[in-house]
């Protein structure tokens, strides 16, 4: 849904230049096209009735019209500047969070539940096709083997036609065979002839029926992707929100573990009118501290802030630089050891330029990160392709880590 309003919102906008008749006109457009994308036909996703209304309501709003928000709401601000630290403090949040995630996954569990019943949906549609099409020939010496429902010889039909898409004599008697059902008399020539009338008629009919039911296989083998594929997105987002939930489950655990170190630090950083809006601490082989200001500071201030952690926490504090951003600044333990990186580059023959790129950070919890991309060949476009690769690895890293 969230989907939905985007597309069908962002086409609107496209052609908003035609005015009110064009907003309508993409609006409904970005729907269809999202609703044929993501199920393969247009039963839409935002039923028409609804945007027929608000269509009507559009048109019927003055061009000349103006709303003034700050009428309604003020010109407060609803969102603090610095980030609230409520939400890793709510413990409430963190349940919700796992309940949510739960749900989730029983919903994934339901699309897997719902692919696994598929092959025998599908065996059910082909056998009552097939019962209804043999309903005239009940006299067909192969007719009671065929249509004994629980029996092997219809499940090993049903599997060979699924692979072959097409039965023929041949294949018909193997499967007999193998199924214990011989057909014999073929040594007397009446007898002959008479069954081969029944096989060519049983497997004509065999052919008939599941080409009959096989628009339905493709549909519902479609239905099963889909699940298949919303089921694993479901997974996916699960994780995702589990992952967030123990997240802040930890952070309350290292929030109330240092709720004194931190309060100090906080009356002493005050002493030295230092402000704090908030101080995160928490310990994962070395100490790492947010700490939320009313304002950026100066250089000394900052030394200031390191001296007093250090004081405080009984450990080297200093500031990560490459993790701070404006009023939030990140502080850690400092390093044990001194890592020195060099790196030298020399271009193939005959080539202007390298094609290798590499990457040296240094992440939010203090660890660093070095990597290389070899470019494919020399040159302008093999530096172009490592330089991505490095540029989409900084992103990854940044977001995550």
């Amino acid at each position: 849904m969230i989907a939905a309003y985007s597309i069908s919102g962002m086409m609107a906008g496209v052609l908003n230049r035609f005015g009110k008749i064009g907003v309508v006109v993409g609006f409904a457009l970005g729907n269809v096209v999202l609703a044929y994308v993501s199920n393969g036909y247009t039963v839409e996703l935002i039923h028409f009735k609804e945007i027929l209304i608000a269509c009507i309501g559009l048109l019927a709003v003055p061009n000349s019209l103006h709303i003034d928000l700050e009428e309604f709401i003020g010109n407060t601000k609803l969102l603090p500047i610095t980030p609230d630290r409520g939400l890793n403090k709510s413990k409430e949040v963190a349940q919700n969070l796992n309940q949510v995630s739960q749900a989730i996954q029983e919903m994934a569990t339901t699309y897997t539940q719902a692919e696994q019943s598929s092959y025998d949906a599908n065996k059910q549609i082909f056998i009552a096709e097939l019962l209804n099409s043999l309903e005239p020939y009940k006299d067909n010496m192969l007719y009671e083997d065929i249509a004994d429902t629980e029996g092997t010889i219809i499940e090993q039909i049903f599997k060979f036609l699924l692979d072959k898409q097409e039965i023929d004599r041949q294949a018909l008697l193997e499967i007999f065979a193998k199924c214990n059902s011989y057909i014999v008399g073929f040594d007397d020539k009446d007898v002959s002839q008479y069954l081969e009338e029944n096989i060519s008629q049983m497997v004509r009919m065999i052919n008939i029926s599941y080409k009959a039911t096989k628009s339905d296989f493709i549909w519902k083998k479609r239905v099963e992707e889909n699940q298949k594929n919303m089921g694993k997105q479901l997974d996916g987002v699960s994780k995702a929100i589990q992952k967030m939930a123990k997240g802040i489950e930890n952070d309350i655990e290292n929030e109330a573990q240092y709720e004194k170190p931190k309060a100090e630090i906080i009356e002493l950083l005050k002493q030295k009118n230092i402000l704090v809006e908030d101080i995160s601490i928490k310990k994962e082989g070395r100490y790492m501290l947010e700490v939320y200001l009313d304002e950026i500071l100066e250089t000394a201030k900052i030394e200031n802030i390191e001296k007093i952690a250090t004081q405080v926490l009984k450990e080297t504090i200093v500031l990560n630089e490459e993790a701070s951003v404006g009023k939030k600044l990140n502080f850690l333990s400092d390093d044990k050891y001194v890592m020195a990186i060099g790196t030298g580059e020399e271009t193939k023959s005959q080539s202007e330029l390298s094609g290798d790129a590499m990457l040296n950070m240094r992440l939010k919890d203090g660890k660093y990160l070095v990597a290389i991309s070899d470019g494919m060949g020399t040159g302008t476009k093999a530096r172009q392709s490592s330089t991505r690769s490095i540029k989409n690895v900084r992103k990854s890293v940044t977001i995550w880590f």
